[in-house]
Formats: C-alpha cells, sequence, structure tokens
C-alpha cells in the first residue's frame, strides 16, 4: 500500500474518529451520566473488567466521558446494573 492510497482514505478514517468523540456541549452530560454509572457499578462491587467480559462494553471509557454512546448501550448499561432508565435518571442529581 503506497502512501498516496493511505491518504485517499484519511477524511474517512478521520471522520469516523469524530464521530465517536463526544462533543464540547454533551460532556458535562456525559460525566453526570458516567458518575451516576460508576457508583451504581461499585455499588454492586462489579469490577471493569467483569462488566466488559459480561456486557461487551468498555465501561471505563463511558464513566470517563471519552466515548458517547447510544440510548440502547445506556439501556443495556441499566439492564445490567437491574435499574430502568427511569430510576437511573430520577436518583441522580
Amino acid at each position: 500500500m503506497t502512501i498516496w492510497s493511505l491518504i485517499k482514505f484519511f477524511p474517512i478514517v478521520t471522520f469516523a474518529i469524530q464521530m465517536t468523540k463526544p462533543k464540547s456541549r454533551n460532556i458535562q452530560f456525559l460525566k453526570k451520566v458516567g458518575l451516576r454509572i460508576r457508583y451504581l457499578r461499585k455499588e454492586k462491587n462489579i469490577t471493569q473488567e467483569d462488566f466488559y467480559n459480561d456486557t461487551g462494553i468498555h465501561i471505563g471509557r463511558v464513566e470517563t466521558a471519552q466515548r458517547d454512546f447510544s440510548m440502547t448501550t445506556l439501556n443495556k448499561i441499566c439492564k445490567y446494573l437491574d435499574i430502568s432508565p427511569t430510576e437511573f435518571f430520577k436518583d441522580s442529581k
């Protein structure tokens, strides 16, 4: 593969990376959600490794707001932590 063939794919790769990084306006919200998830996970004595092995979700990235995530992922997290999405947001401040 030549350098020119790599360069032509650069915009696509850059776009894909930007799509997974949270936008600055979402960071505060994602941090609050991440702290709530971390609190619930630790309350149940679940390690990040166990969480990943059981769900396939890199929860450390979610807890530290390094990655944005979908509502489907949040629902999966809530199910694993045995809490409804409504309860998840009701109890958070």
